[in-house]
């Protein structure tokens, strides 16, 4: 891809991903007629919009004006690695899960999932992280339940977008642009495991 067509695809995918978001400027992007060569299953409400970064494990990127990808199937074993985003609204339902690790403290398992069929791309969305925490740091924890390491809630999400990263790091997995939760039952210890 030439520098100048590299730039304005950049410049159109500015406007589709959120400015919160470091790949808002990346040269690398991609976005409109450009993702027909990236077969992605996706929930009915979300559509794919932009990608970003787009390379194999070993580091070879991933030219889509040359070649179709899938984040449906493995090839040779792997899934193209990226950032990939995802606009629409979504009302999920699912386990809310307080378990503080480096990766962060809350996780949310949508029930059912989000895509019936499993893929790659449905293992990835099975559960959702979130950057900002602080709306879930509001939902009161049970005071004889402070000192558990893991506890849950039945809760109902609404998220408008999710960036998904795909990669052997730990900042791998689907993140809302925004999120609401909109019910949350009383945290409760999980089970033993």
């Amino acid at each position: 891809m030439s520098a100048l067509a590299t730039e304005a695809s950049a410049d159109r995918c500015s406007t589709r991903i959120p400015r919160a978001f470091a790949e808002a400027n990346d040269p690398t992007c991609v976005c409109g007629k450009a993702l027909k060569n990236i077969v992605a299953t996706v929930p009915p409400t979300l559509r794919l919009v932009a990608a970003c970064g787009l390379r194999w494990p070993g580091g070879e990127p991933i030219d889509i004006s040359a070649r179709r990808i899938t984040l449906d199937a493995y090839s040779s074993g792997n899934i193209p690695y990226g950032v990939f985003f995802f606009e629409g609204r979504m009302t999920i339902e699912g386990k809310l899960r307080y378990e503080p690790g480096p990766a962060g403290y809350y996780w949310f398992e949508p029930r059912p999932a989000l895509l019936a069929r499993r893929t790659p791309l449905s293992l990835l969305l099975a559960t959702l992280q979130f950057e900002d925490e602080r709306e879930l740091e509001r939902l009161p924890i049970p005071r004889r339940l402070r000192d558990r390491n893991c506890l849950f809630a039945d809760a109902t999400l609404r998220v408008d977008g999710i960036r998904l990263v795909i990669a052997d790091t730990d900042e791998q997995g689907p993140f809302p642009f925004v999120y609401k939760v909109l019910h949350a039952s009383t945290f409760r210890a999980c089970p033993k495991e």
